[in-house]
Protein backbone atom coordinates (compact mmCIF):
# COMPACT_ATOMS: atom_id res chain seq x y z
CA UNK A 1 0.00 0.00 0.00
CA UNK A 2 2.63 2.57 1.01
CA UNK A 3 4.55 2.08 -2.28
CA UNK A 4 0.96 2.22 -4.27
CA UNK A 5 0.73 5.68 -1.95
CA UNK A 6 4.22 6.57 -2.90
CA UNK A 7 3.78 5.99 -6.87
CA UNK A 8 0.52 7.76 -7.03
CA UNK A 9 2.45 10.82 -4.79
CA UNK A 10 5.18 11.42 -7.78
CA UNK A 11 2.65 10.60 -10.81
CA UNK A 12 0.26 13.34 -9.40
CA UNK A 13 3.26 15.90 -7.95
CA UNK A 14 5.52 15.24 -11.79
CA UNK A 15 2.17 15.08 -13.71
CA UNK A 16 2.49 11.60 -14.96
CA UNK A 17 6.36 11.74 -15.13
CA UNK A 18 6.68 14.87 -16.94
CA UNK A 19 8.50 16.57 -14.02
CA UNK A 20 11.11 13.65 -14.45
CA UNK A 21 12.13 14.97 -18.38
CA UNK A 22 15.41 16.03 -18.54
CA UNK A 23 15.18 19.52 -20.73
CA UNK A 24 12.29 21.92 -19.69
CA UNK A 25 9.73 20.27 -17.98
CA UNK A 26 7.63 23.02 -16.62
CA UNK A 27 7.55 24.05 -20.46
CA UNK A 28 6.61 20.81 -21.89
CA UNK A 29 3.82 20.62 -18.84
CA UNK A 30 2.42 23.62 -19.94
CA UNK A 31 2.14 22.67 -23.36
CA UNK A 32 0.73 19.36 -22.28
CA UNK A 33 -1.85 21.39 -20.32
CA UNK A 34 -2.74 23.99 -23.43
CA UNK A 35 -3.16 20.63 -25.14
CA UNK A 36 -5.29 18.95 -22.51
CA UNK A 37 -7.52 21.91 -22.10
CA UNK A 38 -7.86 22.76 -25.96
CA UNK A 39 -10.01 18.77 -25.69
CA UNK A 40 -11.52 19.90 -22.73
CA UNK A 41 -12.92 22.88 -24.02
CA UNK A 42 -13.68 20.64 -27.67
CA UNK A 43 -15.93 17.96 -25.90
CA UNK A 44 -17.11 20.04 -22.60
CA UNK A 45 -16.99 24.02 -23.08
CA UNK A 46 -18.03 24.91 -26.93
CA UNK A 47 -20.98 26.10 -27.41
CA UNK A 48 -21.73 26.77 -23.72
CA UNK A 49 -24.28 29.17 -22.77
CA UNK A 50 -26.22 29.96 -19.64
CA UNK A 51 -30.13 31.35 -19.79
CA UNK A 52 -29.40 33.91 -16.88
CA UNK A 53 -26.91 35.49 -14.87
CA UNK A 54 -27.83 33.26 -11.39
CA UNK A 55 -26.86 30.62 -13.34
CA UNK A 56 -23.87 32.25 -14.61
CA UNK A 57 -22.92 32.76 -10.80
CA UNK A 58 -23.28 29.79 -10.03
CA UNK A 59 -21.14 27.71 -12.09
CA UNK A 60 -18.13 30.24 -11.86
CA UNK A 61 -18.77 29.67 -8.54
CA UNK A 62 -18.35 25.78 -9.19
CA UNK A 63 -15.52 26.24 -10.83
CA UNK A 64 -13.37 28.29 -8.83
CA UNK A 65 -14.76 26.32 -5.18
CA UNK A 66 -13.26 22.92 -7.45
CA UNK A 67 -10.10 24.90 -8.20
CA UNK A 68 -9.59 25.77 -4.58
CA UNK A 69 -9.92 22.51 -3.64
CA UNK A 70 -7.92 21.65 -6.20
CA UNK A 71 -4.87 23.56 -4.70
CA UNK A 72 -5.54 22.84 -1.33
CA UNK A 73 -5.37 19.19 -2.30
CA UNK A 74 -2.17 20.10 -4.84
CA UNK A 75 -0.64 21.49 -1.68
CA UNK A 76 -0.99 18.73 0.40
CA UNK A 77 0.12 16.04 -2.04
CA UNK A 78 3.45 18.58 -2.82
CA UNK A 79 3.96 18.60 0.83
CA UNK A 80 4.41 14.67 0.88
CA UNK A 81 6.39 14.65 -2.19
CA UNK A 82 8.76 16.66 -0.42
CA UNK A 83 8.81 14.67 2.61
CA UNK A 84 9.43 11.49 0.84
CA UNK A 85 11.24 11.92 -1.82
CA UNK A 86 13.70 14.87 -0.53
CA UNK A 87 14.66 16.71 -3.83
CA UNK A 88 17.65 18.95 -3.66
CA UNK A 89 15.24 22.43 -3.78
CA UNK A 90 11.58 22.45 -2.81
CA UNK A 91 10.77 24.30 -5.74
CA UNK A 92 12.08 20.97 -7.48
CA UNK A 93 11.79 21.38 -11.15
CA UNK A 94 10.58 17.87 -11.17
CA UNK A 95 7.16 19.16 -9.54
CA UNK A 96 5.54 20.58 -11.98
CA UNK A 97 2.08 20.62 -10.42
CA UNK A 98 2.40 23.78 -10.03
CA UNK A 99 2.29 24.36 -14.15
CA UNK A 100 -0.04 22.52 -14.76
CA UNK A 101 -2.55 24.08 -12.45
CA UNK A 102 -1.51 27.20 -13.38
CA UNK A 103 -1.83 26.99 -17.03
CA UNK A 104 -4.93 25.38 -16.85
CA UNK A 105 -6.41 28.39 -14.64
CA UNK A 106 -5.25 30.96 -16.84
CA UNK A 107 -6.91 29.01 -19.96
CA UNK A 108 -10.27 28.84 -17.98
CA UNK A 109 -10.01 32.43 -16.92
CA UNK A 110 -9.52 32.84 -20.72
CA UNK A 111 -13.19 30.89 -21.36
CA UNK A 112 -15.13 33.16 -18.83
CA UNK A 113 -13.98 36.64 -21.12
CA UNK A 114 -15.66 34.78 -24.26
CA UNK A 115 -18.83 34.62 -22.08
CA UNK A 116 -18.70 37.70 -20.63
CA UNK A 117 -17.88 39.31 -23.51
CA UNK A 118 -19.29 37.24 -26.14
CA UNK A 119 -15.98 36.95 -27.81
CA UNK A 120 -16.08 33.15 -29.14
CA UNK A 121 -12.71 31.66 -29.52
CA UNK A 122 -13.60 28.51 -31.57
CA UNK A 123 -12.15 29.01 -34.78
CA UNK A 124 -8.95 30.83 -33.49
CA UNK A 125 -8.75 28.58 -30.50
CA UNK A 126 -5.06 27.01 -30.96
CA UNK A 127 -4.12 30.80 -31.84
CA UNK A 128 -4.88 31.80 -28.50
CA UNK A 129 -4.16 28.93 -26.67
CA UNK A 130 -0.80 29.59 -28.03
CA UNK A 131 -0.48 33.20 -26.83
CA UNK A 132 -1.60 32.08 -23.24
CA UNK A 133 1.14 29.71 -23.61
CA UNK A 134 3.51 32.03 -24.07
CA UNK A 135 2.13 34.73 -22.06
CA UNK A 136 2.15 32.04 -19.07
CA UNK A 137 5.72 30.60 -19.52
CA UNK A 138 7.02 34.45 -20.14
CA UNK A 139 5.53 34.95 -16.46
CA UNK A 140 6.57 31.72 -14.90
CA UNK A 141 10.24 33.04 -16.33
CA UNK A 142 10.14 36.42 -15.45
CA UNK A 143 8.96 35.98 -12.13
CA UNK A 144 8.08 39.63 -12.42
CA UNK A 145 7.34 41.60 -8.71
CA UNK A 146 5.11 40.17 -6.68
CA UNK A 147 5.92 36.46 -7.91
CA UNK A 148 9.84 37.16 -7.40
CA UNK A 149 9.21 37.62 -3.61
CA UNK A 150 7.17 35.05 -2.89
CA UNK A 151 9.42 32.33 -4.92
CA UNK A 152 12.45 33.83 -3.20
CA UNK A 153 11.34 34.62 0.39
CA UNK A 154 8.57 30.93 0.97
CA UNK A 155 9.66 27.86 0.63
CA UNK A 156 6.38 25.32 1.27
CA UNK A 157 3.96 23.25 -0.78
CA UNK A 158 1.63 26.26 -1.06
CA UNK A 159 4.41 29.15 -2.14
CA UNK A 160 5.25 26.35 -5.26
CA UNK A 161 1.76 26.95 -6.27
CA UNK A 162 1.18 30.05 -5.73
CA UNK A 163 3.67 32.01 -8.09
CA UNK A 164 2.25 30.12 -10.89
CA UNK A 165 -1.03 31.02 -10.34
CA UNK A 166 -0.05 35.00 -9.88
CA UNK A 167 2.05 34.60 -13.39
CA UNK A 168 -1.23 33.02 -14.70
CA UNK A 169 -3.08 36.39 -13.18
CA UNK A 170 -0.54 38.37 -14.93
CA UNK A 171 -0.50 36.13 -18.15
CA UNK A 172 -4.18 36.98 -17.92
CA UNK A 173 -4.49 40.65 -17.56
CA UNK A 174 -2.15 40.93 -20.47
CA UNK A 175 -4.12 38.39 -22.42
CA UNK A 176 -7.27 41.21 -21.99
CA UNK A 177 -5.05 44.05 -22.76
CA UNK A 178 -4.20 42.25 -26.11
CA UNK A 179 -8.05 41.88 -26.28
CA UNK A 180 -9.45 44.96 -25.74
CA UNK A 181 -6.78 46.50 -28.01
CA UNK A 182 -7.88 44.05 -30.81
CA UNK A 183 -11.62 44.16 -30.62
CA UNK A 184 -11.79 47.65 -29.18
CA UNK A 185 -14.05 46.80 -26.78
Amino acid sequence: MNRIFHHFIKIYSTVFCIGCVRYFPGSICSLFTSIIFYFFYIFFLKGFSYTNNIQLFFFTLKIFLSLAFWVACSCWIVQIYIKIFNPVEIDSKEIVIDEFIGQFFLNFLCFFIQIFFEIYFDENLILYLTILFFLFRFFDILKPWPIYIIDNNYKNAFSILLDDILAAIFAFIFFISYLLILFQL
